[in-house]
C-alpha cells in the first residue's frame, strides 16, 4: 500500500493500533478512516510532467477530528518524494 508521507507521520503521533491492526484516535477514540484514491505520479520539473502513472494511494484521517476533510479526486497529481510504501 501507498500512504502520504504527512499523514503517516500524523497517525504515528495522534492515534494507536489495536491488537486487531485497526488505528484509532488518542484525542477522541474514533477509528481512523482511509479511502483510497488513484493519484497521478508527477515525476518531472515541469508542473504535470509525469510517465502517466496512476497509483493507489491510501488517504488516513480521524473520524470525528477531521470529519470534514475529504480525499482528493481521482487523478488529483502527487509527487513521489510525498509517499512512502508502510505506516510501521
Amino acid at each position: 500500500m501507498t500512504f502520504i508521507k504527512s499523514e503517516v507521520a500524523w497517525l504515528k503521533e495522534h492515534a494507536r493500533r489495536d491488537e486487531d491492526g485497526a488505528w484509532w484516535c488518542k484525542t477522541t477514540n474514533a477509528r481512523i478512516r482511509t479511502a483510497t484514491v488513484g493519484r497521478s505520479i508527477h515525476t518531472g520539473i515541469f508542473p504535470g510532467a509525469g510517465n502517466g502513472e496512476v497509483r493507489q494511494v491510501v488517504h488516513l484521517a480521524c473520524e470525528k477530528c477531521d470529519a470534514k476533510k475529504r480525499p482528493p479526486s481521482y487523478g488529483t497529481p502527487i509527487v513521489e518524494d510525498e509517499l512512502t510504501e508502510s505506516v510501521e
